[in-house]
């Protein structure tokens, strides 16, 4: 009997915002998405998203769906991390170069 692994969560965080050039955010998605579905472990992962994710909203996603893995697509100048490392609630911000 083949034991497999429990299932990791994959939360994708998607902003496009005001005044910035249009990203294909739903075209990134499906990608991942479908690569997941040819993937050899594809009953590995569950995927989920949110999109025109505002700080706020990354926030609470993550404190909900309790990601193991998690992708964030759009534009911006840096970007806040939040998770909690031994009951403690830690926020972290990282500026992006490339973002």
């Amino acid at each position: 009997m083949q034991i497999l692994p429990p299932v990791k969560t994959i939360l994708v965080l998607a902003a496009n915002p005001k005044g910035t050039s249009q990203l294909r955010l739903d075209e990134e998605v499906r990608e991942i998405r479908e690569g997941l579905k040819r993937s050899e472990h594809r009953g590995s992962f569950e995927l989920k998203s949110r999109w025109a994710a505002r700080p706020v909203d990354m926030q609470r996603a993550i404190l909900e769906e309790k990601p193991q893995i998690v992708h964030f697509s759009g534009l911006g100048k840096s970007l806040f991390f939040y998770w909690i490392s031994n009951g403690i609630y830690v926020k972290r911000v990282v500026l992006c170069k490339y973002c």
